[in-house]
């Protein structure tokens, strides 16, 4: 445990009270994880094994003159006060628990001037009025750092982006959450907690369908500052930098861009964990569809299939899912729909790169470590897809191309099918980090 032990002690102490039913509700039991650090696989050379101390002997220290780690502001002030101006701030949209409360994230923050990093979740005002490829941005460290922001205000729960970790713990940066629930601030990084309802009480409320980069139609905002302008201009420059390279079309970020492009709009879009989400993330410049949809969670992938499912059974607009091959596989049953129960009109979109390719792109799928990963990460199974979906009596396409992949999309899902597209899994690290290259390049030149 570090030395300064306070976010320890206090996901300590507020485990035991909710285990005691302190905080108000039904007492009883409690899970608390902890994490190992990154990386997590062992070192390539030889080291001599630690000491085994898991405690230091210098003693926990908490916030001088005993301030608590966190301060929550409860609704009713937060109505009154609202959230302080703070001219350097970046706000960052995570998942969000409904649309009326990422649209008030959108029009809060740009209704300010304040850059936004986006995650591709939630209605599409969310990313449209965001800064371009804004998660790709963050990832050219040393622009970021000569760019700092004050503050990070974070609008619900980021669940993607190492570099957005990494902004939030820089030094100097003043961070707050805006999130309802008592484990707002899981990373222990917040000085300040607002509910959702702060966002109401000074944003400056948009037209419905009008909030865009630096405020549309019906949005006053506050004037943008120099420091604000230098992050949309870093924005435009490395989606302008992607739009001229373009993808690998071998790779799962084509294949991302390709849906997003194709999918009609207005459309919904669930979205699988691991690759998948990553790929629109980083690859889609804006807004990905009409609504995206994914099961964030612990990011696991159980049960995407049929949520797609029930989303397209109980959505007005067309019906898309885009998943990996190995989420598809773990919840194939959800294909199994019973004779008299309604049949959606779902188009499953499965890149399939045979395995585990997000592991492709973090330390386990180092080249130094390639004699071990095939059969611990990558897990190929070989299965035949189009077999498994006759055997379900559901229609199956195979896309040989993007192009063909496009048209397939373009046609709006009528019955339950799935489209699969090979994905060369191989290519996945290399892709993205050539994204990166590209991204930090642009901003230095």
């Amino acid at each position: 445990l570090p030395a300064s032990g306070g976010p320890w002690r206090s996901a300590v102490c507020r485990a035991l009270a909710a285990a005691r039913g302190a905080s108000g509700g039904t007492a009883g039991p409690v899970h608390l994880d902890v994490a190992f650090r990154d990386p997590l696989v062992p070192e390539l050379t030889d080291r001599e094994p630690p000491d085994g101390r898991l405690i230091t002997d210098e003693p926990l220290s908490g916030r001088p003159a005993g301030a608590p780690w966190v301060e929550v502001v409860g609704p009713s002030r937060a109505v009154a006060l609202g959230i302080s101006f703070v001219e350097r701030t970046l706000v960052v949209i995570g998942d969000l628990p409904s649309e009326s409360v990422a649209r008030a994230a959108a029009a809060w923050a740009l209704g300010r001037g304040h850059p936004v990093v986006a995650e591709p979740f939630g209605p599409s005002v969310v990313r449209a009025g965001a800064l371009p490829h804004g998660p790709l941005l963050l990832t050219a460290s040393r622009w970021v750092s000569e760019h700092l922001p004050e503050r990070v205000v974070v609008i619900g729960r980021p669940t993607l982006s190492r570099a957005v970790a990494a902004v939030l713990r820089a030094s100097g940066v003043v961070v707050e959450v805006v999130a309802d629930g008592q484990w707002a601030d899981p990373a222990h990084v917040a000085s300040r907690v607002h509910p959702f309802a702060a966002l109401e009480a000074d944003a400056v409320q948009p037209e419905p369908d009008s909030v865009g980069p630096g405020a549309g139609a019906g949005v006053s905002a506050q004037s943008t500052s120099a420091w604000a302008e230098a992050w949309q201009a870093a924005g435009a420059l490395v989606a302008e930098a992607v739009a001229a390279q373009g993808l690998p079309e071998s790779g799962g970020l084509a294949v991302a861009a390709a849906v997003a492009s194709a999918i009609p709009e207005g459309a919904v879009l669930v979205v699988g964990s691991s690759n998948t989400v990553r790929d629109l993330d980083l690859g889609v410049a804006g807004a990905v569809a009409g609504h995206v949809v994914a099961n964030r969670g612990l990011a696991g992938i159980d049960g995407l299939v049929s949520t797609a499912v029930g989303v397209a059974l109980t959505s007005p607009s067309p019906a898309y899912a885009l998943l990996g091959d190995l989420t598809f596989l773990h919840d194939s049953g959800g294909l199994l729909i019973g004779p008299g129960e309604p049949r959606p009109d779902l188009s499953i979109i499965v890149a399939n790169d045979d395995g585990g390719g997000i592991f492709t792109t973090l330390e386990p799928g180092e080249p130094a470590r390639a004699d071990t990963f095939e059969r611990i990460f990558g897990t190929p199974t070989g299965t035949d897809l189009g077999a498994l979906c006759l055997a379900h009596g559901v229609g199956h396409t195979r896309a040989d191309s993007l192009g063909a992949l496009s048209a397939l999309v373009a046609q709006a899902p009528k019955g339950l099918r799935v489209i699969e597209i090979s994905v060369d899994r191989g290519a996945h690290r290399r892709a993205h980090e050539e994204l990166r290259t590209l991204a930090a390049s642009v901003l230095e030149d």
